[in-house]
C-alpha cells in the first residue's frame, strides 16, 4: 500500500494535526513524510505554530521535501507523494 496517515491528537495551546499522504510510484515518501513531517512543523517553534500556522507548514514541509530528495537520490528513489494536512 502506497498510502499512509499520521495525526497528532494531544499537542499543546489546542493545536492538533491530522495529515493523509498519498504515495506514487511506491510507499517510500509516503511513509518517510507521515513519519518526520510533525516533528518539522512543531520542533521549530510551538508559539509560531499558533501565530502563523501558514509559515510554519510551509517551513516544514521545505525541510521535509529537501531531506526526502537527499535520500531518494542516494538510494535511486522516485516515490513521490501529494498531502492533505489540518
Amino acid at each position: 500500500m502506497e498510502d499512509t496517515y499520521t495525526s497528532e491528537l494531544k499537542v499543546a495551546n489546542g493545536i492538533a494535526f491530522y495529515g493523509v499522504f498519498d504515495g506514487h510510484g511506491g510507499h517510500r515518501a509516503s511513509k518517510y513524510v507521515a513519519e518526520k513531517i510533525w516533528t518539522k512543523i512543531h520542533k521549530n517553534d510551538t508559539t509560531s505554530l499558533r501565530d502563523d500556522p501558514k509559515s510554519a507548514l510551509i517551513r516544514g514541509h521545505q525541510q521535509v521535501d529537501k531531506e526526502f530528495l537527499e535520500v531518494a537520490s542516494r538510494l535511486s528513489w522516485d516515490d513521490g507523494t501529494t498531502a492533505v494536512q489540518l
